[in-house]
């Protein structure tokens, strides 16, 4: 996905923005890890109004040139780098949601179960997978025994 195709999906989030450059440039990830953030990364990150935020966050970003930063709106005063976004920070699981529906579109609804307690968590999900693959929703079951499918692969 386009950095400019983003920043379009994002428009009626964005309260204020910096210069952004290089909009042709392919963003491949979403992270909110801002020191290992490549320039094919959306990152986001939180500044608080605090001198030790804003020096961690320049302390994080030196050397690095993400390819787009989402921030919570207000940073704008302390923040000048290009390629950085201004948001509700409320917003920010929406808006991640938002650029992963696109990038990374799942056209199945998948639909994950968890089982806990004592005895018998293995022979229940082992049970529940091999019928829900017995009725044609395909299943595989995660635990101490490793990863399987109803075949036992």
């Amino acid at each position: 996905m386009k950095k400019k195709e983003i920043l379009e999906l994002l428009s009626a989030d964005i309260a204020s923005r910096n210069t952004t450059t290089d909009l042709d440039r392919d963003i491949k990830n979403l992270t909110t890890n801002l020191q290992s953030a490549t320039e094919s990364d959306v990152v986001f990150y939180k500044v608080s109004q605090n001198e030790k935020s804003i020096e961690d966050f320049h302390k994080r970003i030196k050397d690095r040139s993400p390819g787009l930063i989402v921030l919570n709106h207000g940073a704008e005063t302390f923040v000048k780098n290009e390629n950085c976004v201004f948001v509700d920070v409320a917003k920010f699981l929406h808006i991640q949601k938002k650029i992963l529906d696109v990038m990374f579109p799942m056209n199945n609804k998948m639909k994950i179960v968890g089982v806990t307690g004592t005895n018998g968590k293995t022979t229940t999900v082992n049970l529940a997978m091999q019928i829900s693959t017995m009725i044609s929703y395909p299943a595989i079951s995660v635990g101490t025994i490793g990863v399987q499918n109803a075949e036992g692969s």
